[in-house]
């Protein structure tokens, strides 16, 4: 498999939650849920290393109590209301568009839908082993890690600020605020806000795959060295496979700000290497 092509690596949610592609998952046997590959995965350099879907689950169903034992799961809810299952008792919170839901590797999770429409989310798993996504139903870790709120909100994170600048980027209207405390998995997990006329320079991680969901503003995502870019709004996902360029320019009026999920993170952190 080639690398990901610059016509699968910014896709809007919304226009690939109405065109169809979704797909029954073979194994699982679930009515009313069903799944649609954002890309394709795979292990060699080039390949993302998580599998990227959006998935649907009609009122009523959902997906049981069930945990993987080497990656960890990134949700972020897009339509409907829901409730987000928390570990082997069946305990819940409820989950609506705008949350997202964090489960590392060996915590149990699942989904249920308990609306009256479909439920859709964006579901980001791994890194993922050699031998595919493992699942049991039996927890590895703890329901909760100490610091770690697994079910939050996107839009209060962003009106509660807490936003920082980045040490040692010296990035002038460049700041981050971590949705996740840092060491309790492979990943980063974190909203930037770029202010108008501001951006991230072309660059590249050796090792990391880079997810980006745009939130708010506009802007530009970039594609390579040579400075090529695609236009970015709120709903739009931007996936660089570890070694592939790319970074950020706001070209609005307003902050431009998305949530940004890396990894997995060498034991040295995010190689970065400019473009």
């Amino acid at each position: 498999m080639a690398t990901i092509t610059t016509s699968l690596r910014v896709k809007n949610l919304r226009v690939e939650s109405a065109t169809g592609g979704f797909h029954e998952v073979p194994g699982e046997g679930i009515p009313g849920y069903v799944v649609k590959a954002m890309i394709e995965r795979g292990n060699e350099r080039g390949q993302v290393r998580h599998m990227i879907n959006i998935v649907n689950v009609e009122p009523g169903s959902g997906k049981f109590a069930h945990t993987h034992t080497t990656a960890g799961t990134f949700f972020v809810f897009l339509e409907g209301v829901g409730e987000y299952i928390l570990d082997e008792h069946d305990n819940t919170v409820p989950i609506q568009p705008g949350d997202i839901a964090i489960s590392l590797a060996g915590m149990i999770h699942g989904t249920k839908n308990t609306g009256q429409i479909p439920m859709r989310y964006l579901a980001v798993e791994g890194p993922l082993p050699a031998g595919g996504l493992v699942m049991g139903h039996e927890p590895t870790r703890p329901a909760q890690a100490e610091g770690l709120n697994r079910v939050q909100n996107l839009r209060r994170l962003i009106a509660e600020g807490g936003f920082i600048e980045l040490p040692g980027e010296g990035i002038p209207g460049y700041m981050i605020k971590r949705v996740m405390p840092r060491g309790l998995t492979e990943h980063m997990a974190n909203i930037v806000t770029v202010e108008p006329n501001s951006g991230k320079y072309a660059h590249a991680h050796e090792e990391a795959d880079t997810l980006l969901l745009i939130l708010e503003g506009i802007g530009e995502f970039r594609l390579d060295e040579e400075g090529n870019t695609v236009p970015i709004q709120p709903g739009d996902i931007c996936i660089s496979a570890a070694g592939q360029t790319h970074g950020t320019i706001n070209t609005g009026a307003v902050a431009l700000r998305y949530l940004c999920i890396e990894g997995p993170l060498p034991s040295s952190g995010l190689g970065l290497v400019q473009g």
